[in-house]
């Protein structure tokens, strides 16, 4: 399912237990059954509840980590952040929601994507109100470094770089390049948001349901799971590249801090870690 639907679906739910607020979501619904789905909150309930029961765990993925970044960049940007960027963009809704200041935002993603939403947005007469830049470009593939400095993006300015749902579909020699490049795009200080997979989810050894069906379905749409990471290995797989773990949640740590008293409506299943990572100064 679109991560649009989830995320506007789950605004149309009751305030209290909410895990995410995105009320322009909706506007990126492609077909009417779709549409359907998130049309009234009783509709939204049950597509929500539906989905959850078919791959328990992946609508939490979804919600809270992207509730997570809301937070970072919150700080970020009150720490005095100039740039942000977003690699594999989709139908993010960060420059019709907040208006950042200074810092200007870079939307990454393929071009059939961006004028995808670009489209949408005239349709239903959306503006930015962001300082966003669209650069055309699949970060691994494509020199989106180049396409990025060429867009006016400075990599001598402390940025936040957003990179969810990447590393899922890479080999690990495939994240070692990426994140070289990332090194090269984050100037000292500046925060690296990503998110990884368990190993036992990409061997098939996981005793987690949701994350057994979202393996085999991926899998078959052609595009499998092909990177995982165990929970301890992160600080040795980011030092070469110049980064520090500031920030190491799993679904449940994020549950635990977005849920109310009775916890969150859908499945924390634990098999996905989000880390925040921090760029170091080169030593002398």
């Amino acid at each position: 399912m679109p991560h649009a639907v989830l995320e506007a679906a789950e605004t149309l739910m009751p305030a209290p237990g909410r895990l995410l607020d995105d009320p322009y979501a909706r506007f990126f619904l492609r077909g009417r059954t779709t549409r359907a789905r998130c049309a009234t909150p009783v509709a939204a309930r049950v597509t929500l509840r539906a989905f959850d029961l078919r791959y328990p765990g992946v609508a939490a993925l979804v919600l809270l980590r992207n509730r997570w970044y809301e937070e970072v960049l919150a700080r970020a940007l009150a720490d005095g952040v100039g740039q942000v960027v977003l690699l594999s963009a989709g139908y993010d809704t960060t420059a019709l929601r907040h208006a950042l200041g200074p810092a200007r935002l870079f939307e990454v993603d393929a071009a059939a994507m961006q004028e995808s939403k670009r489209d949408a947005m005239r349709r239903h007469r959306l503006r930015p109100v962001a300082d966003v830049t669209y650069v055309a470009g699949e970060f691994g593939r494509d020199p989106v470094l180049t396409r990025l400095t060429g867009a006016g993006f400075e990599t001598s300015v402390r940025s936040l770089v957003v990179w969810y749902g990447a590393s899922f579909f890479l080999t690990e020699a495939g994240i070692r390049r990426s994140l070289e490049d990332m090194a090269l795009l984050c100037a000292p200080g500046s925060l690296l948001l990503w998110d990884y997979l368990d190993s036992s989810v990409v061997d098939g050894s996981t005793r987690y349901v949701g994350a057994q069906r979202a393996r085999i379905a991926v899998a078959r749409r052609g595009r499998p799971y092909t990177f995982g990471l165990a929970r301890k290995a992160a600080p040795a797989l980011l030092a070469p590249h110049g980064f520090t773990v500031r920030d190491h949640l799993r679904l449940p740590d994020l549950a635990a801090r977005y849920g109310g008293p009775d916890g969150i409506w859908c499945s924390d299943d634990d098999f996905v870690g989000v880390l925040t990572c921090e760029r170091r100064a080169e030593q002398a």
